[in-house]
């Protein structure tokens, strides 16, 4: 096989500076086979260069149309029973009632403005329909305060932290005083009714220490991956066994989860849509059960994406999925019976609990088999 290849150009078809080009004068160009294969080598890497940035074009796309799909979905409270049944009470036309954020603006505007007597009695300027104060007048107060505080004292200055500082260390002195002025023995005694060491709760401290062991590992071997993963254990575990629990806490698990995506891509995806399907009830209960789509799009675009090694954990990751899409759809469409109204969100609850028993125990293995295989080519 030939290593390049000749052509000639004839010279009558282009214009000569000068007599002596008139005659033949061939021009050559090479091509050694090494240069024809680097450019498709050249080609493939443009290609893959033109690829990522079209994914990345492609993922900011899809950003855009999540946030366009929510902005057209309605807000917390908009469409809430308390909304509807507040219309069927009252005339119509009536505004929505927003969410705890408008709960707590209102309570602070009729605090501040309205006279003490007032505050729970229904009229022109405080409409008990609207986020009427039902909390005891503890709450009132401390709303009263803030509205004071962010009407008056919005700018930052030395002498209003120094002022806030003060405050503060004489309410403590003022608190402690008479416990202190009765010697070390009667602060001793309020101490040991804060920390209950002596009433049998012992137990329960040692037995929460037990849940947080990882923090010994983090402690021993301060590593960027330990870290995370402390992170992830620690709000996981206080989410599974806090004494009382919003279903929208799990979120503050999903944001240290996000942080492990390079190092556990197919566990974080997986965990990430437990955790989505898992507050489908608040999104029922604000009207916007369309969010499914959304949960369902996630799903099979993570599926094409992340790598699921194994027949086992592709059958598992692939039916936990779509079983968690098949509550929620029975949730949304079908009717409970009238024995057990909240059975649905109770198979929801379950089911979802399940996994995030499950993802604590797998992150915790994890992160103890990683320190035993450094100990052990240490000791090695």
């Amino acid at each position: 096989m030939m290593d390049s290849w000749k052509f000639h150009l004839n010279p009558k078809y282009f214009e000569l500076e000068d007599e002596e080009s008139q005659g033949f004068r061939p021009y050559s160009k090479t091509s050694s086979i090494a240069e024809r294969i680097q450019k498709p080598a050249a080609l493939i890497t443009k290609i893959h260069s033109d690829s990522k940035w079209l994914f990345i074009f492609f993922v900011l796309s899809l950003v855009a149309l999540v946030q366009a799909i929510l902005a057209v979905g309605s807000y917390s409270g908009e469409f809430s029973p308390h909304f509807v049944e507040m219309m069927r009470r009252t005339r119509e036309g009536k505004p929505p009632i927003f969410g705890d954020f408008e709960a707590q603006r209102h309570w602070m505007e009729i605090t501040y403005h309205l006279p003490v007597q007032k505050w729970y009695v229904n009229g022109t300027n405080n409409d008990l329909f609207y986020w009427g104060l039902d909390y005891p007048p503890l709450t009132a107060y401390h709303s009263y305060v803030m509205g004071f505080t962010l009407l008056k004292c919005t700018v930052f200055s030395f002498g209003s932290l120094l002022k806030v500082a003060i405050v503060v260390l004489v309410s403590f002195a003022v608190l402690w005083l008479p416990f202190i002025l009765n010697g070390f023995q009667s602060v001793l005694a309020v101490l040991r009714r804060i920390f209950p060491f002596y009433r049998g709760l012992y137990e329960r401290n040692i037995r929460l220490a037990g849940r947080h062991a990882f923090i010994i590992s983090l402690f021993l071997r301060s590593t960027t991956k330990n870290l995370k993963l402390s992170l992830l254990i620690s709000s996981l575990s206080f989410f599974l066994f806090s004494f009382q629990v919003h279903e929208k806490s799990i979120l503050l698990v999903a944001i240290p989860a996000m942080l492990l995506l390079p190092e556990y891509p197919l566990a974080v995806v997986w965990l990430l849509h437990i955790t989505s399907t898992s507050m489908f009830s608040l999104c029922l209960k604000d009207g916007t059960g369309i969010l499914l789509a959304l949960f369902a799009a996630y799903y099979f675009m993570t599926s094409l994406i992340v790598n699921v090694p194994g027949k086992l954990s592709f059958l598992f990751y692939h039916l936990s999925c779509i079983s968690a899409i098949a509550v929620c759809i029975a949730e949304w469409t079908l009717t409970p019976p009238l024995r057990y109204p909240h059975i649905f969100p109770l198979l929801n609850a379950m089911f979802s609990c399940t996994h995030f028993l499950f993802f604590l125990a797998y992150f915790y293995f994890e992160m103890i088999s990683s320190e035993y295989q450094v100990f052990a080519k240490k000791t090695s």
